[in-house]
């Protein structure tokens, strides 16, 4: 009784050091008697798992002249054998360490970018450039003709150049994005 209190101590103590993990197989154990107990105590209502198990637990006592030597390694052993399960580390924790290794060695490479986000981010700069100059090419063709309203004619002549230059470098700019996108789904295939 007093290893038993000694032991439930020790566990409790290493409980609150790591968290509880119970094997699958243990759950299956515990299932099974919690149901035969169910089963016992509706055949008999007086029944008492720990009455029923006494007999038992007296017969390990009472081996080598009531020193409880059995009980005893039993309880050491326990002991042992859960603070190695809760020292050990977790598999995922050994997979991640293995990773690292690996990543460190420079055997495995992540890539934070795919090839085909870098493609769309291509073609999006592209067509925000095309926007530009879409807005360089209607600002200064809006400009031309409010200076040729006015009676400025030099001014909306060197508006209207600009306004051909932009028509230039928006068209090109148009031509390529054109040629990015078949580039680009051709690649998909």
């Amino acid at each position: 009784v007093q290893a038993f209190g000694e032991m439930r101590s020790e566990l409790y103590e290493m409980f609150e050091q790591q968290p509880f993990r119970m094997p699958a197989q243990m759950t299956f154990v515990l299932k099974a008697l919690t149901t035969l107990d169910g089963i016992a105590r509706d055949l008999d209502p007086e029944y008492n798992l720990v009455a029923a198990a006494q007999p038992f637990v007296k017969n390990y006592l009472i081996v080598n002249n009531g020193k409880g030597q059995i009980l005893g390694g039993i309880v050491k052993q326990t002991r042992s054998f859960v603070q190695d399960k809760l020292q050990r580390p977790n598999p995922v924790e050994h997979r991640l360490g293995i990773l690292e290794e690996k990543l460190e060695q420079g055997q495995l490479q992540v890539r934070v970018r795919s090839q085909e986000s870098e493609r769309i981010l291509r073609r999006i700069n592209m067509a925000l450039k095309s926007l530009i100059y879409t807005c360089w090419t209607g600002c200064t063709l809006v400009a031309g003709a409010l200076f040729l309203l006015s009676n400025q004619v030099p001014l909306a002549i060197m508006s209207l150049v600009f306004s051909g230059l932009g028509l230039l470098v928006l068209l090109r700019s148009m031509i390529q994005l054109k040629l990015r996108e078949n580039m680009d789904r051709f690649a998909e295939r």
